[in-house]
């Protein structure tokens, strides 16, 4: 992560004492935008914040008296363009768990602004100054047991370990979450056109080969039913046939015993008409 925007640098006196949640959504521009939004003359500095809270859609008076919330810095964050990108986007969290939410986040790549209690920070020995009020910073890149913190009251990241981070969140306002959870604001990367593009191509492209596996996958299975069915029906034509020649050796039968002793059938028939009845059913257990 680069180094913060640091407001007491501003030459605007309100915005050095209010202004660290726009500090920080210019910080989140910077780092989305790949560095193209990134003022580096303090005048041109400031004027990027003005417009953060011009659109961020903050009275004065709230300004004064309480500095810029998460939701409103997402609404500035939006209200921007940068050149050549797509428009930026952020997600509001309220009440997300920092642990179990805001941290895989993190080690996925991203970059968060958030909201904590600055007296929490002092209290550790991490803060600047006396101020001990509400306060918005950016972090991200999670590592042993920390995150990096880019605070608009310094010059260079700092780290503070993940207890401490969601102490102060959990902790921040006058209503707070409580329970590990917090305020965040996580933008969203904002690629090239071109970049967007290519991602979408490719996308394009594996979902393509993912329809060509699963048809093919389809047309096997199809197969496999078919010949199951055939042989379905083969079994059941078998057992079919079957039945019809153990009905004719029974019938046959029938009309033998019926007949008086000494009828003069050819000698053997019963016995013969037995034995196709025992053929029958010996092939009607086979094929079952």
């Amino acid at each position: 992560m680069r180094a913060p925007y640091r407001q007491s640098d501003s030459a605007d006196i309100t915005l050095r004492q209010h202004g660290c949640t726009l500090f920080s959504t210019l910080y989140c521009q910077r780092e989305e935008s790949r560095g193209d939004v990134s003022p580096t003359k303090q005048e041109d500095v400031d004027e990027h914040v003005r417009v953060l809270r011009r659109d961020a859609g903050v009275s004065a008076a709230d300004f004064l008296r309480r500095g810029t919330t998460l939701t409103e810095a997402d609404r500035a964050y939006e209200a921007q363009t940068f050149p050549g990108r797509l428009p930026p986007l952020m997600r509001t969290l309220h009440g997300v768990p920092v642990r179990e939410e805001l941290l895989p986040l993190l080690r996925a790549g991203r970059v968060a602004l958030i909201a904590v209690n600055y007296g929490v920070i002092q209290d550790a020995g991490k803060g600047v100054g006396s101020f001990r009020g509400g306060h918005a910073v950016v972090i991200g890149e999670p590592e042993n047991g920390a995150v990096a913190v880019a605070d608009p009251l310094r010059l260079v990241i700092v780290r503070w370990s993940v207890d401490l981070l969601v102490k102060s969140m959990e902790t921040f306002g006058e209503r707070p979450w409580g329970n590990g959870r917090g305020e965040a604001g996580v933008p969203y990367p904002s690629p090239t056109y071109r970049q967007a593009y290519a991602s979408s191509q490719k996308a394009l492209a594996d979902a393509r080969q993912v329809v060509e596996r699963r048809t093919a996958m389809l047309e096997i299975q199809r197969k496999a039913t078919k010949e199951a069915e055939g042989d379905r029906d083969r079994a059941l034509a078998a057992a079919k046939a079957t039945g019809e020649q153990l009905a004719l050796s029974a019938e046959a039968l029938e009309k033998c015993l019926a007949r008086p002793l000494d009828c003069s059938i050819p000698e053997g028939e019963r016995d013969r008409a037995l034995a196709r009845i025992e053929a029958a059913k010996a092939a009607l257990e086979d094929e079952a």
